[in-house]
Parts: structure tokens; sequence; C-alpha cells
């Protein structure tokens, strides 16, 4: 929490998929050996984007594009959806929080300028689920 008490942020992104035909959000469940928020529920995938050119911006609108290809490869490493399931251009930038929490005894924590991303999957779009580094799914 050193860093979080200095007021540093980080940059991260939350991806939240839908199905169109029932509306239900696809959760996933943190694993039990994250040091942040482990066991819990949360947003379809939750990550941050690498300092790399692909990932990075210099403005809002590149920021975002970095974003959505930061969700994307997150998305295949944590549940086997891939790229195509997911193109970058069908995904909608809703907004930029600041997002600032403690975890457990408060140790760790996040502290965040976090964009928010949502997508609908197509029905039948045969997702493979494959979990890395997440110990559960549900929608």
């Amino acid at each position: 929490m050193t860093n979080i008490n200095k007021g540093l942020l980080h940059r991260a992104f939350s991806l939240f998929l839908f199905n169109p035909s029932t509306k239900k959000l696809l959760l996933q469940q943190r694993a039990t050996e994250k040091i942040t928020f482990p066991d819990q529920w949360t947003n379809t995938c939750c990550s941050h984007p690498l300092h790399t050119t692909s990932e990075l911006g210099y403005d809002l609108a590149s920021s975002v594009e970095g974003v959505k290809r930061a969700a994307q490869r997150k998305l295949d490493h944590e549940l086997g959806i891939t790229a195509l399931q997911v193109p970058v251009e069908k995904m909608k930038f809703l907004t930029r929080i600041h997002y600032l929490s403690p975890s457990g005894t408060g140790l760790w924590g996040e502290h965040e300028s976090t964009t928010k991303l949502w997508k609908s999957l197509l029905t039948g779009s045969g997702l493979y689920y494959y979990y890395h580094s997440g110990c559960g799914f549900g929608c």
C-alpha cells in the first residue's frame, strides 16, 4: 500500500462481455492465489496494458485502442476467448474512472486510472474456457 498511499496511479482496464440474447454478463471468479482480491467475483476480464507500443497511447483515442488490444490479449490468456471472437472495432469504450481500493488486510490494493469497455458476444460463438488465472465463471 506504500505506492497507493503516495497517490501513484497505474493504468488498467475492465471488460464486460454480455450475451445479447439473455442480457447476461459473463463473470469471472479470481483465483485463490491472486495477491489482490482472491476468490472475488469480478467482471469478465480486468488487467493492465503492457508497456508496449501496441498497448500504450499518446492521447485518449490511441490509449483506448491500446487498452482494447490488451483486453484481447488477456481474454485469450484467462478464458481462451480469441481476438477473432472479440474484435477491437466491436468493443465499446464506456468511460475512464479513478479506482482506489485496498484488498483484504490492506497490505495490497489497487490505485488505477481504469478504462471501462463492453462487448456483446454473438450467441453460439463457441467459447472455450481455459482457466489460467481464474477459478470459476458464471452468467
